[in-house]
């Protein structure tokens, strides 16, 4: 099946809602913090959507250009779900550190799972992304 890059960031704009969603029930009923594991398959899901929009961003949009198209596309989602992960965890530790609510007990171990977990969704991403597409991406650019 080939996929053009607009399915691909339809198929996105399902996936951001379907985690938006599970987020705001998660917020509502207290899941992060009744189910001691809830946050593993919320970083899973964020780590798919981050490679498989790496993927698109960087194969298919035409947005960039230049040695990033060289990149493999499991590099490409791979290196999303670092990059974004990392950053969301700089985010998060500025906001504790801003907050002075204090750093959780386990704060590090907690943080590496995380970061763990998005570089692993960010490789399901590739892999659902291999799976349904069939690429090299059109070269035919505007």
């Amino acid at each position: 099946m080939r996929l053009d890059g607009d399915k691909l960031l339809r198929a996105l704009f399902v996936l951001i809602w379907v985690l938006v969603c599970i987020h705001i029930a998660a917020e509502y009923y207290y899941w992060y913090w009744t189910y001691r594991w809830f946050d593993v398959p919320m970083h899973i899901l964020g780590g798919m959507w981050l490679g498989i929009t790496g993927i698109w961003l960087v194969h298919y949009s035409g947005y960039l250009r230049g040695r990033l198209r060289n990149l493999s596309y499991v590099v490409t989602a791979l290196l999303t779900g670092i990059v974004a992960g990392s950053a969301w965890e700089l985010y998060e530790y500025g906001v504790l550190h801003l907050s002075k609510s204090g750093i959780p007990v386990n704060y590090l171990m907690d943080t590496l799972l995380d970061l763990a977990m998005d570089t692993a969704g960010a490789f399901v991403g590739y892999v659902f992304f291999r799976q349904i597409v069939t690429y090299p991406p059109p070269t035919n650019r505007a």
